[in-house]
């Protein structure tokens, strides 16, 4: 099963979080999906977006 992170309306410049520490706090739900990972910042730094991927159906490329 796969892992979701979701950080939405932070204030503009918030410095307590940033794309450093929502990946470490991704990377902690690594057991539920250790194939892929990757992560979304939108232009202003409000939001965040994290994922870990388990592949179980289709390996290959196209089930990016």
């Amino acid at each position: 099963m796969c892992g979701i992170l979701a950080v939405f309306g932070l204030p503009v410049g918030q410095a307590l979080i940033n794309r450093a520490l929502v990946l470490r706090q991704s990377h902690r739900q690594r057991h539920r999906g250790p194939d892929e990972s990757g992560v979304y910042e939108n232009k202003d730094g409000t939001g965040f977006l994290a994922h870990e991927r388990l592949v179980i159906i289709d390996t290959s490329e196209l089930g990016k």
